[in-house]
């Protein structure tokens, strides 16, 4: 379950949490180093003749970071019982299929959805098909995704016949989607 203004079932969060404000791109900046140096200097003579020099310099020197929602990572997971994701299972396995976006940077970034999951839509294509049915509940939603952390949203995909599958997912972020692929194999 995700913490997003109380709890809501289907959607799970991992380091991320809604914080409730309409905030967009968290940038952060350390070690900003601004120096402002002026220096005047005034001669006046008797003639009313005035002379103005004025020096202005200015230098920065941010060394920070800037992260956005450009730099997160989605990707889609088959994970076994046990919540490993892997690429190969066989037909006995309970499935999972798992929404992940993940935060590369060393900042937090906001991310927002119109509603309060990830996923948009979801499908798994192999000798059958597998639809993900997404029930979201109507507000807007922050996710805050911690440098170096993620937030995930899950659904049981019960066993699957043997062949070649496909999952890919539609996340409800600006038309952000993610795929992978994987067998399943008859029971030994």
């Amino acid at each position: 379950m995700m913490l997003v203004a109380g709890l809501v079932a289907g959607c799970e969060g991992t380091d991320g949490k809604s914080s409730g404000t309409d905030s967009g791109d968290v940038q952060q900046t350390e070690g900003d180093t601004d120096t402002d140096t002026d220096t005047d200097t005034d001669t006046d003579t008797d003639t009313d003749t005035d002379t103005d020099t004025d020096t202005d310099t200015d230098t920065d020197t941010d060394t920070g970071t800037t992260c956005s929602e450009a730099d997160l990572i989605y990707t889609a997971e088959v994970r076994d019982s046990t919540g490993t994701a892997r690429s190969a299972f066989s037909s006995d396995e309970e499935l999972t299929a798992a929404a992940v976006i993940s935060n590369p940077c060393e900042h937090s970034i906001t991310l927002t959805t119109m509603d309060t999951c990830l996923v948009a839509s979801a499908d798994m294509i192999g000798t059958a098909l597998w639809g993900w049915s997404v029930i979201c509940g109507e507000a807007i939603t922050d996710w805050v995704i911690v440098g170096g952390g993620s937030v995930e949203q899950t659904q049981w995909a019960s066993t699957k016949p043997p062949g070649s599958w496909t999952l890919t997912i539609n996340f409800a972020t600006g038309g952000a989607s993610a795929t992978t692929s994987f067998t399943v194999t008859d029971r030994d």
